[in-house]
């Protein structure tokens, strides 16, 4: 199973810490957790969030870093950073 941070919707600094804090419980309790993904949300046009702030790379790092202390050793931490690629038309 994978668990999923969506960094930048709004929530706290303290919000993150209890999600993965949360993801490290049930990881304890059932075992199943074999992946986290820290992943930076991008406001795109015509959304509800349109012109939310993103975060930036750093913060995502730092987020990285934590998810890594938290977590057991056996649960893979990573980064997906969407830097607002887009296909050529």
């Amino acid at each position: 199973m994978r668990g999923i941070v969506l960094a930048g919707i709004g929530e706290t600094w303290r919000d993150r810490l209890d999600t993965l804090d949360a993801i490290c419980d049930l990881h304890g309790k059932f075992g199943h957790i074999q992946e986290v993904i820290v992943q930076n949300f991008r406001a795109k046009p015509a959304i509800p969030m349109a012109n939310a702030p993103e975060p930036n790379e750093a913060d995502v790092c730092r987020t990285v870093a934590e998810a890594r202390r938290r977590l057991q050793s056996e649960v893979a931490v990573q980064a997906q950073l969407d830097r607002g690629l887009t296909s050529a038309a």
